[in-house]
């Protein structure tokens, strides 16, 4: 039983035998000394008295810990009152700390962090103000579906004959728009309250392709209402985002939001293994990618990630293996992969 101490004198108990940490992580002390991220889940139970305004601190500091907990809840609840102290008891139970690998599923319930909080507020401005017709897709999107990971900004998809001149001053005549260094900015719905600690603007990104060529009307068909915003359907996003995060291979500057597509891969498909989904037809037939670009996804992954892309049909979004690139087949079969196989189950054989 290891005892931690949080900056805003939360306590808590860590039942693990043997901890491992990595990494720095922002708001925790043991013994005087920053902890970091651990590389395995543990399990931790907090009670603390509180009232008022230093239930606020603690809630505050929890959630900037942005701890998911192995797809489960975090839980706030009051267990008793206390006369004695005039304030009460507040438990986190089933608390992991961030695990160094990508896709934890969140619970449906789960609060979002400060961060997120944020995201939501900016895209309910959106959703509110916009001038047109759109579809939330990124990172935005994912927050509202309860990922756990942020975004710092807030992407668009609107038809091609969007006259974009005449909605970038449609938006900037708006009080919730404004521009700086030749970037559109969004101005959060709510200031300063429980529901959003930490306002600040986040940059809109208004595109006219989500992928490649594939725009506003070949999407809509894949679209879904989600908290009243329209947004890709699950199969349409996990096709997005396994595309994207090949695109972005060779490119340097793109890690960090490959890191991110990578995420969103496991969330997504994590999210339909939930909820009894598979890859829909209708979104494979809108987008293809290559065997290569599976096989490269497949192989950042842990094999019970693989899996779960499997299970939810991710290979149904593969071309005919003819259709790649002669590139394409090449670097497949330099790999060890024989020609014309399920990038997620071939046995690459080695040189």
């Amino acid at each position: 039983m290891i005892k931690k101490r949080f900056e805003s004198g939360l306590q808590c108990t860590v039942s693990d035998s043997d901890v491992d940490v990595a990494h720095h992580h922002i708001g925790a002390v043991d013994d005087g000394r920053e902890i970091s991220h651990y590389t395995r889940p543990i399990s931790v139970s907090v009670e603390y008295f509180y009232s008022g305004d230093l239930f606020r601190q603690i809630l505050r500091s929890c959630q900037l810990l942005q701890i998911p907990a192995n797809g489960k809840i975090i839980h706030y609840r009051p267990l008793r009152d206390s006369k004695q102290t005039g304030g009460r008891t507040v438990q986190v139970s089933h608390w992991s700390l961030l695990n160094d690998r990508p896709g934890q599923v969140c619970d449906e319930t789960k609060m979002a962090s400060p961060a997120n909080k944020n995201v939501l507020s900016c895209v309910n401005t959106v959703t509110e103000k916009f001038q047109g017709e759109f579809i939330l897709i990124g990172g935005a999107s994912m927050v509202i579906r309860q990922c756990d990971r942020t975004t710092t900004d807030v992407d668009v998809l609107v038809p091609m004959s969007t006259n974009l001149d005449v909605l970038y001053q449609q938006l900037l005549e708006t009080t919730w728009f404004f521009r700086e260094d030749g970037k559109i900015f969004i101005k959060p719905s709510r200031p300063v309250s429980m529901d959003n600690p930490f306002p600040r603007p986040l940059q809109i990104d208004i595109l006219t392709a989500a992928v490649d060529d594939i725009r506003y009307d070949d999407l809509i068909p894949q679209t879904v209402v989600v908290d009243g915003n329209l947004m890709l359907s699950l199969s349409m996003s996990l096709g997005v985002k396994l595309r994207c995060w090949y695109l972005r291979v060779e490119n340097v500057n793109s890690m960090s939001k490959q890191r991110s597509d990578l995420e969103d891969i496991v969330f997504l498909s994590s999210l339909m293994r939930k909820q009894g989904l598979e890859v829909d037809p209708g979104a494979a037939a809108v987008l293809k990618i290559s065997h290569y670009n599976l096989l490269l996804i497949r192989l950042e992954l842990l094999d019970e990630q693989i899996e779960t892309i499997r299970l939810v049909g991710c290979n149904r979004f593969l071309r005919k293996y003819e259709d790649d690139s002669p590139e394409q087949r090449e670097y497949y079969e330099a790999m060890g992969a024989k020609p014309n196989t399920d990038p997620l189950v071939v046995e690459l054989e080695d040189d």
